[in-house]
């Protein structure tokens, strides 16, 4: 707690900005740099011609933030009130330990592959107890879970997200729309951990969210391994979905391109702005704080999924299937979200208008 508030609600409002990724950046690299001048000038007062250390730390860290700030276009929260100086830290802080824990899940994963012994359990930024002191995972074979007592629930576009509270602290989780009440034990398994992560329906900040395949009832059976991580849209190198009905060849927009030549010539199209257009074979909404969206245009091959592409745009954006549209995006390539979702390209952060 910090003058009343939780650390949840400091760095929530910390996070709002500092969402550019450069700016993050700059954070990560000056934050430590500052708190390592402030020991190091006590040391200075006692150790003669020391000053130049410290005094260059503090000044490179803090030209980063300054810098990050820059990029972002907002003012850095401590000119509004002073006590975000240490906000920062706490953030820095919950953001590399997050990364470690990130890194424990996969190496527990690997060694429990090849010892077939119990896999180190995962812990959150809210460090969340061991699986062992947890019931059976209720996604994916193998997957660490917690257990706990669900203190706050919200539903939003598709999900349903939780704060479920267990003996080491909160965590927050989120699932395909379900019917659950505060008060009610759950089992969370910890499939797909998303940092900072901001829901765009809630217009709300999560350092540390999990997207899981299901949250069940504690004591309610397992589905026997049915489970899988949340769907998100076929990436390329899986099957595309199939359209109602044949579309026929789309010449290229006005200024654009068709589908398959966005996929021939993609890797010089990298973080460049594309336009395509063609039919929405599939839609699905509230998926990670965004819509997904196939589009077809009739244009290259369903063997090797050249002639898809998948769409990524604002919550607010919605489509049906069957519509034609136009949809104007940045190109991001080989993009790998966890869990086997990855991407050879995606047309991200669309804007979209009938066609």
């Amino acid at each position: 707690m910090l003058a009343g508030k939780s650390w949840d609600h400091w760095i929530a409002q910390y996070a709002r900005s500092h969402q550019h990724p450069i700016n993050r950046l700059c954070h990560t690299l000056g934050i430590p740099l500052i708190a390592l001048s402030v020991p190091l000038f006590v040391v200075a007062m006692f150790v003669r011609g020391f000053w130049p250390v410290p005094t260059v730390l503090f000044a490179v860290g803090w030209i980063f933030q300054f810098v990050g700030h820059a990029v972002e276009g907002k003012p850095p929260e401590f000119f509004h009130d002073w006590r975000f100086l240490f906000v920062g830290l706490r953030w820095w802080l919950a953001k590399m330990r997050g990364k470690a824990i990130i890194a424990l899940i996969v190496l527990g994963s690997s060694a429990g592959a090849c010892s077939r012994q119990q896999a180190v359990p995962a812990q959150s930024v809210q460090n969340p107890p061991p699986a062992s002191e947890a019931a059976a995972p209720a996604g994916q074979p193998g997957t660490e879970a917690v257990a706990g007592t669900v203190r706050e629930t919200l539903d939003a576009a598709t999900y349903t997200y939780v704060r479920v509270g267990t003996d080491k602290g909160d965590i927050w989780a989120a699932a395909p729309q379900f019917a659950v009440k505060v008060g009610e034990r759950v089992i969370v398994p910890l499939e797909m951990p998303m940092q900072n992560f901001h829901s765009q329906s809630l217009n709300r900040d999560f350092p540390l969210i999990y997207f899981v395949s299901k949250i069940r009832r504690e004591g309610e059976a397992a589905a026997g391994g049915t489970g899988s991580t949340p769907a998100l849209m076929a990436g390329h190198g899986t099957s595309t979905p199939e359209p109602a009905e044949h579309i026929d060849t789309m010449a290229a927009p006005s200024g654009g391109m068709t589908i398959a030549d966005l996929w021939s010539r993609r890797q010089s199209l990298a973080g460049k702005s594309v336009t395509v257009h063609g039919r929405v074979v599939k839609f699905n909404a509230g998926i990670l704080g965004r819509n997904w969206i196939h589009l077809q245009d009739g244009t290259g091959k369903p063997a090797d999924n050249s002639n898809d592409i998948t769409v990524t745009t604002p919550e607010g954006v919605v489509v049906k299937v069957g519509d034609t549209i136009t949809a104007t995006g940045t190109v991001t390539i080989d993009k790998d979200f966890g869990a086997g979702y990855a991407y050879g390209a995606l047309l991200e952060n669309a804007r979209v208008a009938p066609k």
